[in-house]
C-alpha cells in the first residue's frame, strides 16, 4: 500500500510540476510531450537555466533507473561555461553527467512508459549549447544535470566562432541559436 501511495504521489507531482512549468504546450507527440516546456525566445531559455555551457555529447550513454524513472546518462566534455548560477564548480575541460529522462517504470516487470517521443530519447553525438538545471541529488549521492526542456537541444552546425546551433528536435520555437544570442540574453 505504501509503495502504491508513493507511485501515485510521484505521478501526481510530475503532472503538477509539468503543468505548472509549461510555457507552451507542444503538439508534436501524443506520448507525454504536452507537459514539457518549449521556450519561444533565447531570453526565456537562458532565464530558466542554472547552467549554460558548450559541450561535446558522445554517442555512447548508459541507462540508469531510479525507483520509477529511466534516464540515459551521457558523459559530456565541457568546452566553455557561459553561466553557472550554482555552488558547483564547472570549468572547461571538466566532464559532467547529463541525464536525459526517457520513461517511467513503476515496477521492474512492467513496461517503460515513454515520457519523451521515442524519436527524441537519444541525443545525437556532437557539440551542443546546453541549458541545464540540477545539482547535488542526495538520493543518489552525486551531482546530476538535466536539460531544462526535452524539446529543445541545440547542436552545432559548423566549427567557426559564429557557429549556429540548430534544434535537433522538431520545434517551431527557436529553430536555431548562436553563442552571441546566449551572451546577449544572459
Amino acid at each position: 500500500m505504501k509503495k502504491w501511495f508513493g507511485v501515485i504521489t510521484l505521478s501526481a507531482f510530475l503532472l503538477a510540476v509539468g503543468s505548472a512549468c509549461t510555457t507552451k504546450e507542444s503538439t508534436h507527440s501524443s506520448s507525454g510531450f504536452a507537459l514539457s516546456k518549449t521556450f519561444s525566445s533565447t531570453e526565456e531559455i537562458t532565464q530558466d537555466a542554472m547552467v549554460i555551457l558548450k559541450g561535446t555529447v558522445p554517442k555512447a550513454y548508459k541507462e540508469e533507473k531510479t525507483e520509477s524513472l529511466v534516464f540515459y546518462v551521457y558523459e559530456v566534455a565541457v568546452d566553455n561555461v557561459f553561466q553557472n548560477l550554482t555552488d558547483h564548480q564547472i570549468e572547461a575541460g571538466d566532464t559532467i553527467k547529463l541525464y536525459r529522462i526517457v520513461g517511467y517504470q513503476p515496477d521492474k516487470d512492467k513496461e517503460i512508459a515513454p515520457i519523451a517521443d521515442h524519436k527524441q530519447t537519444e541525443i545525437p553525438e556532437g557539440e551542443y549549447l546546453l541549458f541545464l538545471n540540477g545539482g547535488y541529488d542526495e538520493e543518489v549521492g552525486q551531482v546530476r544535470w538535466f536539460p531544462n526542456t526535452p524539446n529543445q537541444l541545440f547542436k552545432a552546425t559548423g566549427g567557426d566562432s559564429d557557429t549556429e546551433y540548430k534544434n535537433v528536435f522538431v520545434s517551431d520555437e527557436i529553430p536555431s541559436i548562436t553563442e552571441d544570442d546566449v551572451l546577449d540574453a544572459i
